[in-house]
């Protein structure tokens, strides 16, 4: 009984987790724009970063609702490139959408090959 509660507890924090990370991610997208481009990292190596993580933590959150999950996101994604055409100072950028699908099929990729590693270490 103490594994199933503290199972719990650990399905409700990866939720909590992926909420948190997802209110962000929409803030970030829809806040008012600057029109600076300011130099550093480029903007669609963070838009693959935050959806590949988004993803990771959603995939393991919602573990057997992978598929689901990866489609809500990229759904979200497009959501927030329309949203951004209503906002000053921004505009959708099919190339920020490409860069979220990346994102998420990086962590597809990646929740994948360590279910098999763990389903492998498992039935060994």
């Amino acid at each position: 009984m103490p594994g199933s509660i503290s199972q719990s507890l650990a399905d409700k924090l990866l939720k909590g987790a992926f909420l948190a990370g997802l209110t962000t991610v929409t803030y970030l997208s829809l806040k008012i724009g600057t029109g600076e481009h300011r130099p550093g990292i480029s903007d669609k190596i963070k838009h693959a970063a935050a959806y590949a993580i988004l993803g990771l933590i959603g995939m393991r959150a919602f573990r057997r609702h992978e598929a689901h999950l990866a489609g809500f996101l990229f759904v979200w994604g497009v959501l927030m490139e329309i949203g951004q055409s209503f906002v000053p100072m921004r505009s959708p950028e099919f190339a920020d959408l490409l860069a979220n699908l990346s994102g998420i099929l990086l962590a597809w990729l990646v929740f994948q090959a360590a279910s098999k590693r763990q389903t492998g270490t498992l039935q060994k």
